[in-house]
C-alpha cells in the first residue's frame, strides 16, 4: 500500500514539473514543490497566472512593457512590435 502512495506522490510531482514550463515557470523549482506539497502544488500551478515568456510576449519598443499575443486591446502596438522583430534571430532590426 505504501508503494502505491509513493508512486502516486512521485507521479503528481513529475506532472507538476512537466506542466510548469508551459505556464512560464521553472521545471526544477516546481518539481521540488511537487515533491513537498504534491497535489497542492499542482493546484497552485494552475491557479497562478502564467508568467510572461519570450514565446508568449514581445517587448514594447516605446515603454519596454511586455505585450501579450492574446490581443489585450493593443493590436496596433502588437503589429508595431511584431514588424520590428527579425524573426530569424529574435533581434530587433
Amino acid at each position: 500500500m505504501i508503494f502505491v502512495v509513493v508512486f502516486v506522490w512521485l507521479g503528481i510531482a513529475a506532472l507538476t514539473a512537466e506542466t510548469a514550463p508551459a505556464r512560464g515557470r521553472s521545471k526544477w523549482q516546481w518539481l521540488i514543490l511537487g515533491l513537498l506539497f504534491s497535489v497542492f502544488a499542482l493546484i497552485a500551478l494552475f491557479i497562478l497566472p502564467p508568467q510572461a515568456t519570450p514565446e508568449t510576449h514581445l517587448q514594447c519598443p516605446d515603454c519596454a512593457e511586455l505585450v501579450s499575443q492574446r490581443g489585450t486591446g493593443m493590436q496596433t502596438l502588437w503589429l508595431q512590435v511584431e514588424t520590428a522583430v527579425d524573426h530569424s534571430c529574435g533581434v530587433r532590426s
